[in-house]
């Protein structure tokens, strides 16, 4: 079950980008899912952040940790997400820990959301709306 504190801080991040379109809350195998014009942006399991960083992911996951480094903070904790005992191409899971503060928060919600920018609506209202 997803911490309400991260929730309720997630939730907080994505009202103050005011996304063209709409952002649903629903439950997921685990948690809690935020879904932008119908695709699964980012959410909560357990007491980690799931975000969507594409097939090109490790190379924010890469840049994340060095900057991390950088600046003689604590590394950053992130693996891949594993469905169905296969390990993801695209999804992350971010630890609590690494997310406590409001930047490293937005980034990876950021960096999430410009992955979903590039995805096709797979909600019923943009389906209709493209016709």
């Amino acid at each position: 079950m997803p911490t309400t504190k991260l929730l309720d801080r997630v939730r907080a991040q994505l009202e103050s980008l005011h996304l063209d379109g709409e952002v649903v809350e629903k439950g997921i195998v685990g948690g809690t899912g935020f879904l932008w014009n119908g695709n699964l942006l980012c959410g909560v399991v357990g007491d980690e952040l799931l975000v969507r960083l594409g097939k090109e992911g490790g190379a924010d996951v890469r840049l994340a940790k060095a900057e991390a480094a950088s600046f003689d903070r604590t590394a950053v904790s992130i693996r891949r997400m594993i469905m169905g005992g296969r390990e993801s191409r695209t999804w992350f899971l971010v630890s609590g820990d690494s997310v406590r503060t409001k930047v490293p928060l937005r980034t990876w919600i950021d960096r999430a959301v410009a992955v979903a920018a590039t995805l096709p609506s797979s909600s019923p209202l943009g389906a209709a709306g493209a016709e």
